[in-house]
């Protein structure tokens, strides 16, 4: 039986805090996100990093959250694994057409603050 095929997704706006800290917050991001993929024995496909992007302004084109919604719809990605709801996006309409888009492909959402 094949493997799982993961695609981990780490974001950072820099608005929140010192640009120092926030590279660090990213890469704890990544941290666990791939520790989660290699702890369910899943195979990690990328890690998706936008940084500096906004999750909520609706006017910015967050480029590897494009790509990870290319890699779902091409069906490179079963599960997409996150740190928390708000790093895949600060908008109710766009984390619902990414729940869509998963749903249509037959993909996951695997966030870690919800377990």
């Amino acid at each position: 039986m094949a493997k799982t095929k993961a695609g981990v997704y780490v974001r950072i706006s820099h608005a929140d805090g010192e640009e120092s800290d926030e590279a660090l917050k990213l890469q704890r991001q990544k941290a666990r996100c791939v520790e989660k993929v290699e702890s369910a024995g899943w195979e990690l496909i990328e890690v998706f990093e936008d940084d500096g992007f906004s999750g909520w302004d609706p006017k910015v084109v967050r480029p590897a959250f494009e790509r990870m919604k290319k890699g779902i719809a091409d069906g490179a990605i079963d599960v997409v694994v996150a740190i928390s709801l708000d790093r895949l996006s600060r908008r109710t309409v766009v984390a619902g057409e990414l729940s869509e888009l998963c749903k249509k492909h037959g993909a996951v959402i695997h966030v870690l603050d919800l377990g």
